[in-house]
């Protein structure tokens, strides 16, 4: 998933996750412009995530957008896209009131 964010370095992306564990995690923009943030929902093995360093605008493209709507009930949406070099880049599947 991309997500375009305005914000100084203190501002903070929060995620509340409720499955596959309860979790709720606030990361400032300035510490992703360093590093990219990864966590886990528990111990090893537990799934993962991460928040990927910042991109700056200069240095990005975006040449098309799409808005999504979401059925009621359990579903999902991932990305996939092709880059300028002609190779492919794709997300995890993010699942939607997977509750």
């Amino acid at each position: 998933m991309v997500l375009e964010v305005e914000g100084g370095p203190d501002a903070v992306l929060a995620v509340a996750l409720s499955e596959p564990a309860t979790q709720r995690v606030e990361t400032r923009l300035g510490d992703l412009v360093e590093r990219s943030h990864n966590l886990r929902t528990g111990p090893f093995p537990k799934e993962s995530w991460q928040w990927h360093r910042l991109v700056p605008l200069a240095a990005s493209a975006l040449e098309d957008r799409c808005t999504l709507e979401v059925p009621p009930g359990r579903s999902y949406a991932y990305l996939r896209a092709r880059q300028k070099n002609g190779q492919l880049a794709w997300a995890s599947p993010v699942f939607i009131n997977h509750a």
